[in-house]
């Protein structure tokens, strides 16, 4: 997961060193490409803070900063991150697991769910069968959803856009439009999850963005 992390760190640098330099934007393209990303990965990293302290002038520039920090805190603390797997090969492949535990859990016909925590991705329930492996999951997660807080809800797959807007369409029903983001899966995360793989996403609207 840090591989999805890292990716979409990198997107939003992006988006955020277009918005507000477009001269900078510009220049970054006469450059090579193998370090446009570690150029966008910079300014983005530097400027929303930057821009606290060079425009706010009208404001408490340190609260805001402490508030700043604090959101992101909050944001990260409140959301949680389950990915459901269909085939076990791509994660063999890159060593996280060894082929022997793949062969058990294929024997037996076991679906793990992991989840991201403080000590990295850890397993946190299973299915079993190799029919229905993805309504299987969505059921596990929607379990997962707090009763009687708001949430924002986020997919992210590989090649299930069937299956996902089947579920996108429930879920902005129950959540609303604005709560609901569907996203495909980047390249570095499907290297390493393979093919059909779902993420689900459950934030919990209780920081100080959202008061």
């Amino acid at each position: 997961m840090k591989n999805l992390y890292d990716e979409v760190s990198l997107k939003c640098s992006e988006i955020t060193t277009k918005y507000y330099s477009t001269s900078f934007s510009l220049g970054i393209r006469l450059l090579d490409k193998e370090i446009h990303s570690p150029i966008y990965s910079i300014y983005g990293f530097v400027r929303l803070a930057d821009e606290i302290v060079d425009s706010f002038h009208e404001f408490d520039k340190a609260k805001l900063l402490n508030e700043f920090k604090e959101n992101t805190k909050q944001a990260i603390e409140n959301t949680q991150l389950y990915v459901g797997l269909n085939t076990l090969d791509n994660i063999v492949k890159g060593g996280r697991i060894s082929p022997t535990v793949k062969k058990i859990a294929n024997f037996f016909k076991i679906n793990p769910y992991l989840a991201f925590k403080k000590e990295g991705l850890k397993p946190v329930g299973l299915s079993f069968g190799n029919k229905n492996k993805s309504k299987k999951f969505r059921k596990f997660v929607e379990n997962k959803i707090p009763q009687n807080k708001k949430v924002r809800v986020g997919i992210s797959h590989a090649q299930m856009n069937t299956f996902v807007d089947d579920w996108r369409k429930d879920l902005i029903r129950k959540f609303g439009d604005d709560n609901v983001i569907i996203t495909d899966v980047g390249p570095a995360l499907g290297v390493h999850a393979g093919p059909k793989v779902l993420c689900f996403a459950i934030q919990i609207l209780n920081d100080d963005l959202n008061k």
